[in-house]
Parts: C-alpha cells; structure tokens; sequence
C-alpha cells in the first residue's frame, strides 16, 4: 500500500491567506478612519469649549484636529491602494506604500487621541 502525503492541519498553527490578511489591515484602517472622524467632532464640540478658551487648550486642540485629519488622509490613501492591490489580485501586505501610510495612519490617530485626552484630563482636574 502507498503512503500518500500527509494532510495539511487547520489550526492554530494555520496561516491564514495574504487575501484574508489584506482584508483585515484594510477593515482595522476604516475603523481608525471612522474613530478620526468621531475625534475631530468631539474636539470641535463648541458645548465643551470654555468662554474664557486658554492658548494652551487651542495649541492642544488644534494639534488633535491635524493629527486625526491626518491620520483620515493616510487611512485613505491605504484604502485606495488596498483597492489597487485587490484589482490586480497583489495580495502582499509588504508593500511599502501600505506599510508606511498604514504607520502614519495608526501613529498619528494615537497621538490626537493622547493629546485630546490630556487636555480632557487637564481640564476635569484643573491641572491647568
């Protein structure tokens, strides 16, 4: 009798396919997207903004508003490209435009969401 191949295990060991990898880094960038976009409205809420609006309140502010509006134009650019790639069936998550805008994406909504929660922290315990 033949011994035949043996079979390939599904499991935790199991690579999951470059197309399903795509798909995730492309699914986890609308997120950061939409949360940039909820981030730019809570610090642009006039509701919060107090009369007398200090200058380090409007660098902080301002700083927050520039990093998630950069962090959704990255986010952005990732997608279109991820469409590109998905249209040639080029499924590699190596590609320098999708790594590079990929960490400016992540970095620069982390950084607006440190400073937006400075200046919330600031203000609710009067550090300033």
């Amino acid at each position: 009798m033949a011994k035949s191949a043996p079979e390939k295990k599904a499991g935790p060991a199991a690579k999951p396919s470059t197309k399903e990898g795509l798909d995730a880094a492309l699914d986890a960038t609308k997120v950061i997207i939409t949360l940039a976009g909820g981030g730019i409205a809570f610090v642009l809420d006039k509701s919060q903004m107090p009369t007398p609006y200090p200058l380090w309140e409007k660098i902080i502010d301002f700083s927050g508003v520039v990093l998630f509006a950069l962090s959704m134009l990255s986010g952005l650019l990732v997608l279109t490209r991820g469409a590109k790639q998905h249209g040639v069936s080029d499924f590699t998550l190596t590609n320098g435009v999708i790594g590079t805008l990929g960490f400016v994406n992540f970095f620069a909504f982390a950084l607006a969401t440190l400073l937006v929660a400075v200046r919330v922290s600031a203000r609710i315990w009067g550090w300033w």
